[in-house]
């Protein structure tokens, strides 16, 4: 059960921001059966749905609260335009994006047992390699400030995928990575570089 608010803000074509305030009462999810279709010896049935982390054995929590706000400001420092009969336009990718967020947990307000600080810093940009190839990078860095009271729900994770395709952002998540593995509250850094070969098999083949 939770509540969402959000406010987003456009100050300038340079710059945005955006606030977040959430309240949340969280549950851990449970089996309720082990009943299978095909009853096999070898098959023990579900397992529970407690991830498996490096950092943290037991990812387990009790039912709590959870008052959690976040600020993150964004910049386009160095955009340019085109200004094509008489109309201007943005050039896409004509800068990196560059990121900040605040996000922390408020504890003892509205019965909320959450009391974490989390900044996160990050720089992100696509940019051509060549005649036909296109470079896209996203780098992220942060800490935890304080930790001292977080459900697991609350750590860092990484968008990790357990198959070699990418589904989403390719410079954004990681391939054939556990999905909770290296989760943390603590300090990280996370570096995503992706290169699109334009003509390259496929790509060639068709475009002929």
């Amino acid at each position: 059960d939770y509540i969402d608010l959000l406010y987003r803000k456009r100050i300038t074509p340079k710059y945005s921001v955006e606030a977040n305030l959430s309240w949340a009462e969280r549950r851990e999810l449970t089996n309720n059966t082990n009943y299978k279709w095909v009853d096999r010896d070898k098959i023990e049935g579900y397992t529970p749905n407690a991830p498996v982390s490096l950092e943290t054995p037991n990812t387990s929590f009790d039912t709590h609260q959870a008052l959690i706000g976040s600020v993150a400001l964004t910049a386009r420092p160095w955009i340019k335009y085109r200004i094509r009969n008489g109309r201007k336009s943005e050039i896409d990718n004509s800068t990196p994006t560059m990121s900040m967020l605040y996000r922390k947990g408020f504890n003892k307000i509205l019965a909320s047992d959450i009391d974490f600080d989390q900044v996160e810093v990050g720089v992100k940009h696509s940019f051509k390699n060549g005649v036909r190839g296109r470079v896209d990078f996203n780098l992220r860095a942060g800490i935890f400030l304080n930790s001292d009271s977080l459900a697991f729900v609350d750590n860092k994770h990484f968008l990790g995928n357990r198959t070699p395709f990418s589904t989403t952002d390719p410079a954004g998540s990681f391939r054939l990575m556990d999905y909770y593995l290296y989760s943390t509250a603590d300090k990280y850094f996370a570096a995503n570089v992706h290169y699109n070969f334009r003509r390259f098999l496929v790509t060639s083949i068709y475009e002929v």
